[in-house]
């Protein structure tokens, strides 16, 4: 995904980018080979609760031209990328603030950090046949910041599930034992006179 305009500072402004599964070759083909590519006069986006998967890069900022501001990427997951998970290059992309995603590894974002980063493992129920749920014990579960815009899932599921929300595009639903409601059997060797 590529989002930028032309124009000034803030042509796009107030984009929620949330709740999306990208899903790449580890290939860069005819594009930049990143997930998501924010190039020129985007401003106050949030980039929330995705799962970027496959990819040579994750997210990228850093597209040297000018413009790109108030930049917030939280709750996501990068998973199978295989250079850079974010790029940021600070010459033209200002106020960028990264928590709280989740990395297979030690994050790589060039000229920036995560103030919150999660290394784990996201135990997908089968990444190869593209089903991103999660499943115990993953990393992301109850891992994520409360977002008060993002409610919902990639599946209309409410946000939290458990105690906290759940990094990525999917919350974790456990699965509650169904009540018993068998009749219990009737006494016997009871006498009523």
């Amino acid at each position: 995904m590529q989002v930028f305009a032309s124009g000034s500072v803030g042509a796009i402004n107030g984009l929620v980018f949330k709740n999306n599964i990208l899903i790449g070759d580890n290939t860069v083909g005819g594009g930049s080979g990143f997930g998501i590519e924010i190039r020129q006069y985007v401003s106050n986006l949030e980039i929330y609760n995705n799962t970027l998967y496959g990819f040579p890069g994750g997210i990228n900022l850093d597209f040297n031209t000018s413009g790109i501001e108030n930049i917030a990427i939280k709750n996501n997951i990068f998973y199978n990328i295989t250079n850079k998970d974010i790029d940021v290059d600070p010459n033209f992309a200002t106020v960028v603030l990264i928590q709280n995603n989740l990395y297979e590894s030690n994050p790589s974002i060039e000229d920036d950090f995560d103030s919150n980063p999660i290394v784990g493992n996201p135990k997908f129920v089968n990444a190869a046949a593209q089903d991103f749920h999660l499943q115990p014990p993953s990393a992301a579960i109850d891992s994520g910041l409360t977002i008060s815009n993002v409610t919902k899932d990639h599946d209309y599921i409410s946000r939290p599930q458990g105690c906290c929300y759940d990094i990525g595009a999917y919350e974790y639903i456990s699965e509650e034992p169904q009540p018993d409601t068998t009749p219990p059997e009737p006494p016997s060797g009871v006498r009523v006179e």
